[in-house]
């Protein structure tokens, strides 16, 4: 369990007892160093006043090699002291003169061993100046005396007192747990009261009242809740007051926002509709103005051309029969340039055979006017019939797309998709065009003429219209409409 887990009781509890745990454990360890310290140094100390007093009385031995006296000396200290395991006299080369052991010192791991020169007093002679000399007394080691000590003795109280003294911890760490659960009691208690009150103000009750008043700083924490809440109540009662008021004036402009929207929609549907309207009475008279009077003038050239004819033989009438010819290419010319004109103005196909099959022959005419760009179509089969309304929408969006492509994009593959899914929100319209030509910027041309007409088009049919382009990237085209 992380502590993030754990109840504020208990966390009171551990914020209480921790503390007192580990300076209980950092107070007897440190006894314990102390302890053992204190005792290491005094049994060294005592040690070296042994093997001091022993170095003294070894200078005979060590020169006589007399060595009963010493042997007997060196075990009766053993025998009176416990702390010592064995003691040794060594030569100055290091060899062993006498040697004696303790008989109940074992298996004894840790040692403290003390060392002390043996040391024999000579005479030296030195040069006090150049009529006499002083004798000066030298002191010459001959000998080292070893003290091994054991510090099982010192080990054996220092245990027996570090477990008076960790049973007194124990009882002042008791003692703390004790007092640290009343108090957290007490505590816990008035916080669970704050919380309870805390909960009472955020389901809305901004007057909360407390069972159990306490002082110093809780009370000062209750009492800067209460003042808290009755502000906050305030201040929601103002809130909600300017919410709702601006929530109506919000739903006024809404309403007068989509009352504006749907006049908008049906005045660009207005307008569509008059243009078409107006488009298709000007292709009415081309048709039935230009186009016949277009027919009569080629008839009456052919006409003037077959009858010129059987002059043949009068070269004079040679320049007049090539200006009839001119006069016949041109009126054809133009009949051409009128009849597509009309089909733009008024696509008959798309009254006849639907939409599919309009931007199909729409497509043709445009390879026609732009070959350097490579045009592809593919559309779903058996593509519906829809209303003239709907398809001429469309229809002029693709148009319009097209147009952008030869004027600005320069691309060199352009492709449309009609899709129709009749299983989607009863039929679905689908309209996917893409080329690889320069691209633009959408955030930069957003009011360029073409493309708000398309936009707005778009709109009037309830269409989703987005156009996807980066410079050098193409643009790509994405109509989606349910009819």
């Amino acid at each position: 369990m992380s502590f993030a887990n754990l109840s504020i009781t208990n966390r009171l509890r551990l914020i209480t007892v921790l503390p007192i745990f580990f300076m209980t454990c950092f107070s007897t360890l440190v006894v314990w160093a102390v302890i053992d310290y204190s005792m290491r140094d005094q049994l060294t100390a005592s040690g070296e006043v042994l093997a001091q007093g022993i170095a003294r009385n070894s200078e005979f031995a060590l020169l006589t090699r007399n060595t009963e006296d010493l042997r007997h000396l060196l075990c009766t200290s053993i025998d009176v002291s416990k702390d010592i395991i064995s003691i040794n006299v060594t030569d100055l080369t290091g060899k062993t003169v006498v040697e004696c052991q303790s008989q109940s010192h074992h298996y004894v791991t840790q040692v403290v061993q003390v060392f002390a020169d043996v040391r024999i007093q000579i005479a030296a002679g030195m040069k006090k100046d150049d009529s006499d000399l002083e004798m000066s007394p030298l002191k010459k080691v001959i000998g080292q005396v070893v003290v091994n000590l054991s510090t099982a003795n010192y080990k054996e109280k220092l245990f027996k007192l570090y477990e008076t003294i960790a049973g007194l911890a124990a009882v002042v760490f008791l003692i703390g747990i004790t007092f640290s659960r009343l108090l957290s009691g007490t505590l816990v208690s008035t916080l669970h009261e704050i919380v309870k009150v805390s909960k009472s103000i955020s389901r809305g009750n901004y007057d909360p009242y407390f069972l159990h008043k306490q002082s110093g700083e809780l009370g000062m924490v209750q009492d800067a809740i209460t003042d808290m809440a009755r502000k906050v109540g305030d201040i929601t009662r103002n809130l909600e007051s300017r919410v709702q008021s601006r929530t109506r004036d919000l739903e006024k402009q809404t309403q007068l926002l989509e009352k504006s929207h749907q006049e908008k929609k049906l005045l660009i549907q207005m307008n569509n509709k008059a243009i078409e309207a107006e488009r298709r009475a000007i292709a009415f008279d081309l048709h039935d103005t230009l186009n016949t009077l277009l027919l009569s003038m080629i008839g009456y050239a052919r006409h003037a051309k077959v009858f010129l004819g059987k002059y043949n033989a009068d070269a004079r009438l040679n320049p007049a029969i090539d200006y009839i010819q001119s006069i016949e290419s041109n009126a054809n010319h133009l009949y051409s340039l009128s009849r597509d004109l009309v089909s733009n103005l008024r696509p008959e196909v798309l009254d006849e055979f639907g939409l599919a099959d309009a931007i199909e022959v729409l497509l043709a005419n445009q390879q026609k006017l732009n070959p350097q760009c490579h045009y592809t179509f593919d559309y779903t089969p058996d593509f519906p019939k829809l209303n003239y309304d709907f398809n001429i929408v469309v229809y002029r969006i693709v148009q319009e797309s097209l147009s952008n492509v030869v004027k600005h994009s320069q691309a060199t593959l352009c492709h449309i998709e009609l899709t129709y899914h009749p299983e989607e929100h009863d039929g679905r319209v689908n309209l996917h065009i893409t080329d690889n030509g320069l691209g633009f910027d959408p955030t930069v041309f957003t009011g360029r003429t073409g493309v708000v007409g398309m936009k707005e088009r778009a709109e009037s049919i309830n269409a989703r219209l987005e156009i996807i382009s980066d410079k050098g990237r193409g643009t790509e085209l994405l109509l989606q409409v349910t009819v």
